[in-house]
């Protein structure tokens, strides 16, 4: 795409958002967006409305930005990421989610960390900060999501992916790894990432592309993101064999990380909320080690069926 006033010297980019029943937080990412440092003349923004209720049409104009707003009503958030790729016209793919505020670097970082990279780096990712309703008062939820929800640096450094909530990929790479696979509700990033290696290469970690997430309110809403997150990493472990033994090691691995909560809580202890917040954490941890047993003996066993189907988040 090319216009009389963006600059040529810079790739166009496509901001690519799924969203599913949120249009405050895709209200909330669309004004982050439009203050980028960027230029909102060298991005576009498709948002891909993945079946929601209410109308999603932004209650702002956003005249400054290059918007499309696409409807993807098979449910799964990879599929409308897949869709939104399919009518994109960017030289590089910029992945992130409705109830996530990029910072105003983000496009200008991110793509300038991918693009001067040597070597066989295929993509690029960021961190994804946790920020709290109340600063002062954190809930025992956003305490454990601060320091659990979105681990970056390891993903790419370790594990050789980044989260689609900030995923930096060129074009002439994503025809060479493929789509998402639309059939996982969860960890389908991951299962990229693991194609991308495949192909001999790697995520580069970009400290300065952020992006903030706001932490989960209610225990009912962090209670369904394990499971969705859960029910995503069975899929995938069963593609290859997900022996029993390999299942009771994960089940000791989860109780391992709540037995370790206090030993974190006392190293975090000067973190926001103090003490009182190092005995929240503790108690998120074991609440978060119980909900995960369930889900995990539920998955495997079709000991419940899930309360929703699963679509955008």
């Amino acid at each position: 795409m090319k216009s009389h006033d963006r600059n040529d010297a810079l790739p166009f980019v496509s901001v690519i958002i799924p969203v599913y029943n949120d249009p405050s937080g895709l209200d909330r990412c669309l004004h982050a967006l439009e203050g980028q440092s960027y230029g909102a003349t060298n991005f576009e923004v498709i948002v891909v409305d993945n079946g929601s209720d209410p109308d999603l049409r932004p209650r702002t104009s956003f005249r400054s930005l290059r918007f499309r707003l696409l409807e993807e009503p098979r449910p799964g958030s990879y599929r409308a990421r897949n869709l939104g790729v399919l009518h994109a016209q960017g030289d590089f793919f910029a992945f992130t989610d409705a109830d996530c505020v990029p910072g105003k670097r983000w496009i200008e970082t991110g793509i300038r960390c991918l693009t001067e990279a040597s070597g066989a780096v295929g993509a690029a990712t960021g961190p994804v900060e946790i920020f709290f309703q109340n600063p002062s008062r954190p809930t025992a939820i956003e305490l454990y999501e601060s320091l659990h929800a979105f681990t970056q640096e390891r993903n790419a450094t370790e594990l050789g992916f980044g989260v689609t909530a900030n995923l930096f990929v060129s074009t002439s790479v994503w025809k060479s790894v493929g789509n998402f696979d639309g059939t996982l509700k969860s960890g389908g990033d991951k299962e990229w990432g693991e194609r991308l290696t495949a192909h001999g290469l790697i995520v580069k970690y970009c400290p300065q592309a952020r992006i903030y997430h706001p932490a989960r309110e209610t225990w009912f809403a962090y209670a369904r993101r394990v499971w969705r997150v859960l029910e995503g990493y069975d899929a995938m472990r069963r593609r290859t064999g997900y022996t029993t033994p390999q299942f009771v090691m994960d089940l000791m691995s989860t109780w391992a990380r709540a037995l370790r909560s206090p030993k974190v809580a006392w190293a975090n202890r000067r973190r926001p909320g103090g003490w009182l917040g190092a005995f929240k954490y503790v108690f998120a941890a074991l609440v978060t080690a119980a909900v995960s047993t369930y889900a995990r003996l539920a998955i495997r066993f079709g000991m419940l069926q899930r309360w929703r189907t699963e679509r955008a988040r």
